[in-house]
């Protein structure tokens, strides 16, 4: 079986929930060297989570970068463009 999930047409702009395997699967195919996505960070990280769910969002932008949040036994790739990324912390009203 492959572990990579099929995301309909209606899903993709959505989470969408995965499998830990499915999960990893897609966290290594979207990791780029210079992410900080690895091998040492998936361990230390994920490997041994237990009960926890698992859910991918399909990013419609081919040049959007992964990111990943995690909390409250709940863990979630999603993308963001490098300008959205620059902006993830500007608050309203911040001085430019």
């Amino acid at each position: 079986m492959d572990p990579t999930p099929e995301i309909k047409k209606e899903e993709e702009l959505h989470d969408v929930e995965v499998t830990k395997e499915q999960f990893k699967t897609l966290y290594f195919q979207y990791a780029t060297p210079d992410s900080g996505w690895g091998e040492a960070n998936w361990h230390s990280t994920f490997e041994k989570q237990e009960g926890e769910k698992y859910f991918f969002m399909k990013s419609a932008n081919p040049e959007a970068v992964m990111c990943i949040s995690t909390g409250q036994k709940e863990n979630r790739i999603y993308f963001l463009t490098e300008d959205a990324l620059d902006s993830f912390y500007d608050f309203p009203g911040k001085d430019d």
